[in-house]
């Protein structure tokens, strides 16, 4: 996750790109009117998100 706040930022896309250069299985979501901690910003949203992949990239035995 990453924030959105300002737009245009090149060092968050230079950072964005390298990450995902480096790691092969990656998804990465821009979260609306965040700024730099998003967690911070709207929390609920953060969480939900979580708790979204978790249950698609985990099984519970």
């Amino acid at each position: 996750m990453h924030a959105t706040i300002p737009i245009i930022d090149s060092s968050r896309d230079r950072g964005l790109q390298q990450i995902k250069k480096n790691i092969n299985k990656i998804k990465v979501k821009g979260i609306e009117n965040t700024k730099h901690n998003v967690h911070w910003d709207i929390p609920n949203s953060v969480a939900n998100e979580i708790l979204l992949w978790k249950q698609e990239n985990y099984k519970v035995y």
